[in-house]
């Protein structure tokens, strides 16, 4: 009898520890899951913040300190596209982030079984939504706020995780792309203005609003335009120059 008692437990232990090793790897792999969902969030949020307010002059400064000035000039070419794949990463990663919190939050309330039927759509979207709201919160205030006092120090470190992740969202980016430039004829690659274009068109359109005089806006665009005109486009030529003798009286 304590033969069979022994062996019923020793069943019964071993049953137990299965299951408990399946569920501890169950949950090591959605811990695992959670943990790239963020980190795909919050490098999405951070290069994407970097990308809008850094200074393409002190980045490049920074890259010259570090011996990486010429790789560094090389990717900046690749901006437009770095600047997509950075929305792209943040929004798989919030996706990622609250389906699998979603996911961990109902699966103990629902049997091995269950259909469709059987999930509660309603309360599922409330916490959807709730779960979107703290992940924009942290994802989406915090890591901007932070970041954006450390943009070109932010920028020059993930250069070289865009070029990665440029091609991970290929798939993705490039019928995004396609659709874009199909039905509303912008292109998403395209290069991003110079500085000089966006200055010159600010006068124009400040000169629009009448925030400028014509003189002002001739002022500002001469002086942008001043290393691109020759000498002959500034001076007056000596044929129509009046002249007069240097001991002239005004008389």
């Amino acid at each position: 009898m304590l033969l069979g008692t022994g062996v019923c437990f020793g069943k019964g232990a071993l049953v137990a520890t299965g299951a408990l090793g399946v569920g501890l790897a169950g949950d090591l792999a959605a811990a695992a899951y959670l943990l790239v969902a963020e980190i795909l969030a919050v490098l999405g949020s951070a290069t994407e913040v970097a990308l809008e307010r850094h200074s393409r002059s002190r980045v490049l400064a920074l890259a010259e300190s570090r011996g990486i000035e010429e790789q560094t000039a090389q990717r900046f070419s690749l901006l437009p596209t770095f600047e997509l794949t950075a929305r792209l990463v943040r929004f798989l990663g919030h996706a990622l982030l609250v389906t699998g919190i979603a996911y961990l939050a109902f699966r103990g309330h629902l049997p091995a079984n269950a259909t469709a039927a059987d999930i509660p759509w309603s309360t599922f979207g409330i916490v959807l939504a709730i779960l979107f709201g703290l992940t924009f919160l942290v994802n989406g205030v915090l890591v901007r706020l932070l970041v954006a006092r450390r943009a070109n120090r932010v920028l020059l470190a993930a250069l070289p995780y865009l070029g990665v992740m440029r091609w991970v969202t290929y798939p993705l980016r490039l019928p995004l792309v396609l659709i874009v430039k199909l039905l509303f004829r912008v292109d998403l690659d395209a290069a991003a203005p110079s500085p000089r274009e966006e200055i010159l068109e600010t006068v124009e359109e400040g000169e629009r609003e009448g925030s400028f005089t014509p003189e002002e806006a001739d002022m500002i665009e001469s002086i942008i335009e001043m290393e691109r005109s020759l000498v002959k486009d500034v001076l007056t030529p000596r044929a129509d120059v009046v002249m007069i003798q240097a001991d002239a009286s005004l008389d």
